[in-house]
């Protein structure tokens, strides 16, 4: 975990250090990202990508099965050890979805 100062001058433990970047900001030089000692990049990325497949999607039920996973995993393992159980439901949900769209097709 990364230590910061905070406005008393005390080191505090504030953990992983990241940073929000997404397509407006150009070309990013990784080599300086982790020289400030970054730890993690969130993409704003993943929000474009949610909209556009929300918006020229038939169906919004697997928008609705990753939210509904990310907030269960969320509100029942905390925000430190969400996402592993968050991508084991979504997938498995997304599995049994898919196969119940291919029984109905037929």
């Amino acid at each position: 975990p990364g230590n910061d100062q905070d406005n008393m001058g005390e080191t505090t433990d504030v953990g992983a250090k990241g940073i929000d970047v997404s397509y407006a900001q150009g070309a990013i030089d990784w080599a300086k990202v982790k020289a400030a000692g970054i730890d993690f990049a969130m993409t704003a990325l993943f929000v474009v990508i949610f909209v556009e497949q929300w918006l020229t999607s038939g169906s919004h039920i697997p928008a609705y099965i990753g939210l509904g996973c990310t907030l269960l995993c969320l509100l029942l393992f905390g925000s430190g050890n969400f996402i592993l159980p968050s991508m084991i439901c979504i997938m498995t949900l997304l599995l049994a979805y898919r196969k119940g769209e291919k029984k109905y097709a037929h």
